[in-house]
């Protein structure tokens, strides 16, 4: 079971999209919403750019069903909300984080859910926001501005909350929950402005000199890569692990966008935007990387992309879940100029592109920022309890700890027994009372608070 939430704002971090200056040739196209088109522009062309050849990508008409084993974690209007299949297929929510718990007045000015992605165990999530004053923008703030971090082992069914840091600060990425690496900003004259450090420790993480100062830094296995200005990825020492411009042809530059690895980093998705020229408009790709026996990165595959297009989790070895806006006619559902934002699966292999049906009733078209994997059931203990895990099916099993009523955990043995083996969402296998477990025939009746319209207040 993988549970990680997508990086928004850092990951694309100094990304702007420039308005095109240049039309560098009949070749140099913009891909936008699955088709082509030549930019547009005043400028002299450069000579001769030729984009690199990669994989057409087809977006499968219509949306396949909600997956049975899946989970979605999805962010509506600064609330997260869990979406899944109950056992006898019925599509339900649950609302994990709301913002007003924390402040009656006004939303919860989030900096980002951090893209957590396999430096963690599954099922560690983390929210920076803004709890006190305003944090508008990196550099743009209230005096009295304090960020606080809500963290989660359970997939966001309860919540921790941070001591407040002054000024602002956005999650880049981490080692684990007590551990992140901050692009930090406080208030003017402090000196830690604009630099990373480590939380809680405030050490200044040092980027290579070749790093560029508007990317955060990504996490490959524990090791941080920094991004540099000639497209690769580098080690703290400097060290290239990754040449995108191995990618690159005819003069024409890149521009890295998101970086998803696999859970031990031994692939990398790669979404960037080939251009003729900085500040042109370009066509953007998938690449996908293996790491050989030193370290080293070396390209698999290519394949084109759209723009932001950005990535969740892989969901197998060739499939990625990642988040598009798609319009109605890519879907075959009519209306050119209408579009919906949806959860899409790129399969890697075939080179295609589905959407995926959010239950009507939930949520709608949603943007997934986590995903959890099943064969899965719910921890039905009663709302505000939790359920004992063992290390032995019978109540002479020591706890190992108590699972929040509402969880989802990895069944990892049939649900007939009156023990059933669970793993939870951060990792930790053990057995459970089947009496307490949705779906279970020793269950009394289905959980009330798990239905359609249930919601879940965090813990502070």
């Amino acid at each position: 079971m993988l549970l990680t939430i997508s990086l928004g704002a850092a990951a694309c971090a100094g990304h702007d999209d420039p308005t095109p200056t240049a039309s560098p040739s009949a070749t140099a196209t913009a891909t936008d919403g699955g088709g082509t088109g030549a930019a547009t522009g005043t400028a002299t062309p450069i000579a001769d750019v030729v984009f690199l050849d990669a994989r057409p990508i087809e977006v499968l008409p219509g949306r396949a069903e909600f997956p049975r084993d899946l989970a979605l974690v999805v962010r509506r209007s600064g609330e997260l909300w869990r979406i899944h299949r109950a056992p006898d297929g019925t599509p339900e929510e649950r609302l994990l984080f709301d913002p007003f718990a924390y402040s009656s007045t006004r939303l919860l000015t989030y900096w980002d859910t951090a893209h957590l992605g396999p430096a963690l165990p599954p099922g560690q999530l983390a929210i920076a926001a803004c709890t006190e004053g305003e944090c508008l923008g990196q550099g743009t703030f209230s005096e009295d501005a304090l960020v606080s971090f809500f963290t989660s082992l359970d997939g966001g069914v309860s919540w921790t909350v941070s001591e407040p840091l002054d000024g602002t600060a956005i999650i880049a990425t981490a080692t684990g929950l007590d551990s992140f690496a901050l692009q930090r900003q406080a208030r003017e004259g402090d000196t830690r402005t604009g630099r990373f450090e480590q939380w809680p420790s405030g050490i200044v993480v040092d980027a290579p000199t070749a790093a560029r100062s508007d990317r955060a830094p990504v996490l490959l296995d524990r090791l941080l890569a920094w991004w540099t200005g000639d497209g690769r990825l580098v080690d703290n020492d400097g060290r290239t692990i990754l040449d995108l411009g191995d990618e690159l042809t005819g003069g024409s530059s890149g521009h890295g966008l998101a970086v998803l690895p696999n859970a031990d980093a031994s692939r990398l998705a790669v979404t960037w935007e080939e251009r003729a020229s900085e500040g042109s408009f370009g066509v953007w790709r998938w690449s996908v990387y293996e790491r050989d026996p030193e370290g080293q990165y070396a390209v698999s595959d290519i394949l084109e992309a759209r723009p932001a297009a950005i990535p969740t989790v892989w969901l197998s070895d060739s499939s990625l879940l990642l988040n598009a806006t798609l319009t109605l006619a890519e879907l075959g559902e009519g209306g050119a100029d209408q579009s919906a934002r949806l959860p899409l699966v790129l399969d890697l292999d075939a080179a295609t592109l589905t959407a995926i049906d959010v239950p009507g009733g939930t949520l709608g078209e949603g943007w997934a920022v986590a995903a959890q994997q099943g064969p899965f059931t719910e921890i039905s203990a009663g709302e505000g309890d939790c359920l004992n895990l063992r290390t032995a099916p019978s109540l002479e099993g020591s706890p190992l700890r108590c699972i929040a009523h509402a969880a989802l955990v990895e069944r990892l043995s049939p649900l007939d027994g009156e023990w059933v083996n669970v793993r939870t969402s951060d990792g930790v296998t053990g057995w459970v009372s089947g009496e307490f477990v949705r779906g279970s025939p020793l269950a009394a009746t289905p959980t009330p608070e798990a239905t359609a319209t249930a919601t879940s207040t965090p813990d502070s």
